[in-house]
């Protein structure tokens, strides 16, 4: 009262320790519990002092970490700035975190993502101009471990490094984006691909996306090529296309991956496709794939080929070598020419082949014959050698396929004259 009360209060500073408490995060659903740390609170703004939480989900058997350290300034009830750093380890894909990407939301559902990542966000701002937009920046790194993609995971145990540099308008959705995927190794149906160098860049003011001269190792060879993505304004996937070289894989562990490595053999081919996601009519291209060596056992195409002559007519026609000619043609694989050949036969087949229900229809015959082991040779393989002595039908998935094996009348005359055990 009085002259009191021009006198100035003097400026005041309240510290909160935190004791694993928890919290609940309205925006995303979600449950903060352990919450440590501490929240000094003073006139020009809030620091958050190592503070750090574990969230709630699923799986709390392998719960992840937040932390979160910097300063924030609050007017009128609300933030008027901030500059924060934030570091997480083992956070679980969660699609309650999607409201956050803005476009890019599109990509996650259809990517079906899971796994584990480690943040570490050293910059995050947020800022109000004069208009009153709300303004979020993000600059740091995203590490994905052990991550898999689509909903039956054909691509798995996926580790990535993703730097991030980002503009976020509240209320309006991502304005600036510019990231680049570092892969540094990955599973593709069980077959590793490792030591990878693929640098996937995105930019949202300029969404295509082309990946040039990748490569890794795989199963003792390499894989090496280049792909390029179009995208619409919503950002969708469009046109696409696709250039692939195989070099000196192991034709075994290719075909069966828990096999282990006999014979030494190898698989090189190459796989050239452009398409548009949009319409997988639109899909055309070539596939050429040579493997040698392939030994009998486990279960793959191949093997249970031999297997079915083998029961059926009580003999090996040893084929340990194949070269398939395939073109792409919408949604279908078109084999124009798939030969399996050995020391003493030969089985020549065409068919098709659906990728999206991996289903398989092949038709073979079969030809004695002195076999060459180069793939160079195949066309010497069966020409001038008379009649088949077998027809062999191929149905169902590739990996377990269902096999019928028909003698014809000639089999017996064949067999006395190819000598095979």
């Amino acid at each position: 009262m009085g002259k009191n009360s021009r006198v100035k209060c003097p400026e005041y500073e309240i510290a909160v320790e935190c004791l694993n408490d928890s919290a609940y995060l309205e925006k995303f659903d979600l449950t903060l519990e352990e919450i440590t740390g501490k929240i000094i609170i003073n006139p020009a703004h809030i620091e958050f002092d190592s503070l750090s939480a574990v969230p709630v989900v699923e799986d709390m058997n392998k719960p992840g970490k937040i932390a979160l350290n910097g300063t924030m300034q609050i007017s009128g009830g609300e933030v008027a700035w901030a500059s924060l750093k934030l570091a997480a380890v083992d956070l679980n894909f969660d699609s309650r975190f999607t409201s956050l990407l803005g476009t890019a939301e599109t990509y996650y559902d259809k990517l079906a993502p899971q796994g584990n990542i480690d943040l570490s966000l050293d910059r995050i701002t947020f800022e109000k101009n004069d208009a009153g937009q709300k303004t979020v920046k993000l600059g740091g790194t995203a590490l994905f471990k052990n991550c898999s993609i689509g909903n039956t995971k054909p691509v798995s145990n996926i580790y990535a490094l993703l730097n991030i540099d980002t503009q976020y308008d509240i209320g309006v959705g991502m304005k600036d984006c510019k990231l680049m995927l570092e892969v540094q190794s990955l599973s593709f149906k069980g077959r590793p691909i490792e030591n990878m160098t693929m640098k996937i860049p995105y930019d949202i003011n300029n969404p295509d996306v082309a990946i040039s001269d990748f490569v890794g190792e795989c199963l003792g060879g390499r894989i090496a090529g280049d792909a390029f993505i179009k995208t619409d304004s919503k950002g969708g996937f469009t046109e696409y296309n696709l250039d692939i070289a195989i070099v000196g894989v192991s034709s075994e562990k290719f075909l069966t991956p828990q096999a282990e490595e006999r014979s030494g053999g190898s698989l090189n081919g190459e796989i050239r496709i452009k398409g548009d996601f949009r319409d997988a009519q639109a899909s055309k291209g070539r596939i050429i794939i040579e493997a040698t060596g392939l030994q009998l056992g486990g279960k793959n195409l191949i093997s249970s080929i031999r297997t079915a002559i083998l029961e059926a007519i009580k003999k090996d026609l040893a084929f340990d070598n194949v070269k398939v000619q395939a073109f792409v043609k919408g949604s279908v694989v078109e084999i124009s020419r798939m030969d399996l050949y050995g020391p003493t036969a030969s089985l020549r087949g065409t068919g098709t082949y659906e990728p999206a229900t991996d289903s398989i229809e092949v038709d073979f015959s079969a030809y004695s014959g002195a076999g060459k082991d180069e793939p160079h040779f195949i066309d010497t393989i069966t020409s001038g050698l008379g009649a088949a002595f077998l027809k062999v039908y191929v149905r169902g998935s590739l990996e377990e396929p269902n096999v019928k094996v028909e003698p014809l009348p000639i089999l017996k005359q064949t067999l006395k004259i190819i000598g095979t055990k």
